[in-house]
């Protein structure tokens, strides 16, 4: 498979430092009264770092660019499912114009957001060789170790892969916990609506010389109790 390496180019870096304070980011903040908490644990812990955050909505991604400060913005390179991408990869069956909204679908989250696939049904393997590479150049890995949006605001059980990779690319962890989005961008809805959301960073996790199991575990533990006991919640119209 091939990795995006032109996102990291001259040209789409310059495309992106436009694209997303001009455009990207205005779009996501119509739909967020966001509230970011905790972004001093973001800026204590040396660099690069693995992000790790509970999935709730396809405007996840952006709304933790939005909380994050402009320096570190254009650090994140978040990892996305193959699989969602199944008829730009040829994973599925698909009509011309499924495989032609998937395909552009798939370019414009490169582009936009420096993104790469990240595969849940084969082997990681040449998806760790590319994240070494965004590591060694400075990058900071964002994934949803979940590896599935939520269908009620829950989270379920986080796939040991966050472990695995902390420890394989030796980064601390920087734990994400985001709510509200559940309801400004659920499952099987067209369109986003306005509501309050709530970005929170909790101190780093740092593997050790832990397993990846216990690893994950921290990882899983720290998000969870990152809830708030009143989270921001409305109903849809």
């Amino acid at each position: 498979m091939a990795f995006p390496r032109w996102t990291r180019s001259p040209v789409s870096r310059l495309v992106r430092r436009i694209t997303l304070p001009a455009l990207v980011l205005p779009c996501t903040r119509l739909f967020m009264q966001l509230e970011v908490r905790g972004l001093d644990h973001v800026t204590a812990v040396r660099r690069p770092v693995l992000y790790a955050a509970n999935h709730q909505s396809h405007m996840d991604t952006p709304a933790i660019y939005a909380a994050l400060p402009s320096d570190l913005r254009y650090r994140i390179a978040p990892a996305m499912a193959k699989e969602f991408f199944a008829p730009h990869f040829g994973l599925a069956p698909g009509s011309l114009r499924e495989r032609v909204t998937s395909g552009l679908a798939f370019h414009m989250a490169c582009q936009c957001f420096n993104a790469f696939p990240l595969p849940q049904r084969e082997s990681p393997r040449a998806a760790f060789r590319y994240m070494r590479e965004l590591v060694d150049e400075g990058h900071d890995i964002l994934i949803y170790p979940e590896g599935q949006r939520t269908d009620d605001g829950s989270m379920v059980p986080f796939k040991r892969g966050v472990g695995t990779l902390a420890i394989h690319l030796d980064l601390p962890i920087v734990p994400i916990r985001l709510e509200g989005l559940e309801w400004v961008y659920p499952k099987k809805v067209p369109f986003p609506v306005r509501g309050p959301v709530r970005v929170t960073f909790g101190p780093a996790i740092h593997p050790g010389g832990d397993d990846a199991a216990t690893v994950t575990t921290k990882v899983e533990t720290a998000i969870h109790g990152m809830g708030s006991a009143a989270p921001p919640r409305f109903r849809r119209p």
